[in-house]
């Protein structure tokens, strides 16, 4: 296609025309918050991603059309893409690297990964089923360094997420800026979500709101956490259902693990069930030390099965408040345990009505509540 042409939507069928530059139906200019964001509270600054900003819409009911529309919004952009009819294709990866104002609707269908990298900005999927959405390490940089290429503002609402390819996460975060995962129903036989890089860039504002999240264990691959943020710089995760499950009680991961530089980290109203949580525990001989602060864990609901609780390191933690959570366990009578050097609980430091209770087969485990949210 030469930048000459562009693509009406006729009766559902793309067709080239000449003259101009635009794609699909205008619809003018509009840019609106990310689908009436969640409410978090979390006492730190925090910010959604910024929506796209549609100036064309193009339905499509095959994958050729897909293709088609992708190909055009790749150098116009400006596009709401959206399905009207269901289409079946869990090998076709939908690649968005470098695109930039893509509101992908997918409804009801179901499509392979979703590539995000290389300047991708302002992205929104809503609905659909995918085996993974993937935020690629920068391949190039602006200025001599990674930290230059972020992937920015993306939203990923309403949509099942299976991971049945084994990818390393369901969602998988190298580095990124103003990212919302919301009301989504997300499982995988490794992380669920992994926010994380190997070369000491710091993704940033992080949501994770209303989703339900499973992490499995399956023959041929590693068991991991459900949720771990490595180098994450202001994460909120509130009012989800987190879920670990191990062939066996000792097979069992954590639910959420922080490290890194990770900092101004908070979890809130959240259901766990059988995996703990682990804070800045990572040391030289395991995952590298952590240097993490400003943790805040509070009013979350565990019901443990696995042989840690909830643990954070004292030196390697420069802040953190744990309060007003609750465990069903039958294996730990206190709440928090602090590893590292030393003893008693920092003095800068709250933790504070934490309650153990037996655990209870009634009340365990915790109920799936994601997609009630749904927006």
């Amino acid at each position: 296609m030469t930048s000459s042409q562009f693509y009406l939507l006729a009766g559902g069928i793309l067709a080239s025309v000449g003259c101009g530059n635009t794609i699909g139906d205008s619809v003018g200019s509009t840019r609106a918050e990310l689908s009436a964001v969640p409410s978090h509270s979390s006492p730190y600054y925090f910010e959604y991603p910024t929506a796209p900003e549609i100036w064309w819409e193009v339905g499509v009911s095959t994958i050729g059309e897909l293709d088609s529309a992708l190909d055009t919004a790749r150098s116009e952009g400006h596009t709401r893409i959206y399905f009207t009819s269901t289409v079946v294709a869990p090998t076709y990866d939908v690649n968005l690297e470098a695109m930039n104002d893509i509101r992908l609707e997918v409804n009801g269908s179901e499509l392979g990964s979703v590539i995000l990298g290389d300047g991708t900005q302002r992205i929104e999927i809503v609905g659909g089923i995918f085996n993974s959405v993937q935020f690629l390490e920068p391949s190039f940089t602006i200025s001599g360094s990674p930290c230059d290429e972020p992937v920015l503002d993306v939203g990923i609402v309403g949509s099942k997420i299976t991971n049945w390819r084994g990818d390393d996460a369901a969602i998988d975060i190298r580095y990124a800026h103003r990212v919302l995962i919301w009301a989504n129903d997300i499982e995988s036989p490794r992380y669920s979500i992994y926010a994380g890089n190997g070369f000491g860039c710091e993704s940033e504002y992080v949501g994770v709101f209303e989703n339900d999240l499973i992490s499995y264990q399956t023959v041929g691959l590693q068991r991991e956490s459900t949720v771990r943020l490595i180098d994450v710089l202001g994460s909120v995760l509130e009012r989800n259902t987190l879920t670990n499950e191990g062939f066996t009680t000792e097979e069992i991961k954590h639910n959420y693990r922080v490290h890194g530089s990770s900092r101004f980290n908070h979890a809130f109203d959240n259901y766990l069930n059988n995996g703990g949580v682990a804070i800045g525990t990572c040391t030289a001989s395991t995952c590298g030390v952590d240097a993490v602060s400003d943790q805040h864990f509070h009013t979350n609901v565990t019901c443990n099965t696995a042989p840690e609780l909830f643990k954070v390191h004292r030196t390697q933690t420069s802040y953190a408040t744990v309060t007003n959570n609750l465990a069903y366990s039958d294996t730990w009578s206190s709440y928090v345990e602090i590893g590292g050097p030393g003893s008693g609980v920092p003095t800068s430091w709250t933790i504070s009505d934490n309650s153990v209770v037996a655990f209870d087969a009634v009340a365990c485990p915790l109920p799936f509540r994601g997609s009630s949210y749904a927006p």
